[in-house]
């Protein structure tokens, strides 16, 4: 007995039907590896997902509320929002209603679409300013040549991109009735240069398939003299505007995924603005971002603003600006 595991191809057939709670690997060294696993919780009736609600403390004061909301909204979507309410001891902070909860969901979703349509701005403005760049220095296929990118340029991975998303607009069938829809757009530009020009796209035209992280990504993959005269148009360096690329296409994604934005840690570690350091990723650094990538100033302050100022106000009962990270005087941050 040298006091190793048992070879797997040793182990008795009855000792490798395992429980579904318990996952069985081998890593490469031919022996049995156990994991112990939790098991997945059964499904909750509505009735069962408010007793839970109540027994943590969350008050309901109309049940008849309560079960048409659970009914529309994924339990397991609306608990999230509860979090910052949610104490050491797993309980809710006195006080904790359901109404409150609902009332900050509808925040967030309001608040998810304002900051969607300004980021579609900001993304056709960003497709605009550089395929004109690239097509001018470049040609109309310079991006399919490698030398017009930095060495970091993975141009397998990239031209694989490419072919990706024209092959998913060139797949689908379109009817006579949905060629007069004007969502279906992109699909027939893509037939358009597929059978007119040989597959030939050049650069203002592919790059309306680019998702805003092929965006971010192009950008990041320009030489330093091309980084630098995209950058020179949202008033920052080539490094910091890097970062704010990566930023956004984050926010960019939460949005169109419905995602969370309260109470929300990002992945991208914002540059070129110096919020406290408990802030530099949560939503407040988000909106330096969005403000800075955003087109047309004037749009800025006549249009998105107020719009923004109407929705903190409608809500302002229910949501703690600590949990967005935004700051007492966040409006005039905003407007300077």
């Amino acid at each position: 007995m040298t006091g190793l595991p048992a070879p797997l191809n040793d182990v008795p057939q009855w000792e490798t039907r395992l429980p579904a709670h318990i996952s069985m690997v081998c890593p490469g060294e031919n022996f049995l590896k156990v994991i112990f696993m939790k098991e997945t919780k059964p499904p909750k009736s509505i009735d069962e997902q408010i007793s839970i609600l109540k027994r943590h403390g969350c008050i309901i004061r109309n049940k008849s509320f309560t079960e048409e909301i659970l009914s529309k909204i994924n339990y397991y979507r609306f608990s999230a929002y509860l979090i910052p309410f949610k104490g050491n001891n797993g309980m809710y902070l006195s006080g904790t209603t359901f109404e409150r909860i609902f009332h900050i969901y509808e925040f967030d979703r309001e608040f998810r679409s304002l900051l969607f349509r300004a980021v579609e701005c900001i993304e056709i403005a960003l497709r605009t300013r550089l395929s004109y760049m690239h097509g001018m220095k470049y040609g109309a296929l310079g991006y399919l040549n490698k030398e017009n990118f930095n060495p970091r340029h993975d141009t397998k991975m990239f031209q694989g991109n490419i072919k990706g998303v024209i092959s998913y607009q060139t797949e689908k069938e379109i009817s006579d009735h949905e060629k007069k829809d004007p969502f279906l757009e992109k699909e027939l530009f893509v037939k358009h240069h597929k059978e007119k020009y040989n597959g030939q796209f050049p650069i203002w035209v592919v790059i309306e398939l680019f998702t805003f992280g092929m965006l971010s990504r192009f950008y990041s993959d320009l030489h330093t003299s091309d980084q630098k005269q995209i950058a020179r148009q949202y008033h920052t360096s080539y490094k910091v505007l890097e970062s704010w690329l990566h930023c956004c296409t984050d926010v960019r994604n939460i949005c169109a995924h419905y995602g969370r934005l309260y109470y929300r840690n990002f992945t991208s570690t914002l540059s070129g603005f110096m919020p406290k350091k408990n802030v530099r990723q949560c939503t407040w650094a988000m909106m330096h971002v969005i403000k800075s990538l955003y087109p047309f100033p004037d749009k800025w302050e006549k249009d998105f603003m107020p719009q923004m100022e109407n929705i903190m106000d409608k809500y302002s009962k229910d949501i703690d600006l600590k949990h967005l990270g935004f700051p007492r005087n966040w409006k005039e941050e905003l407007m300077n």
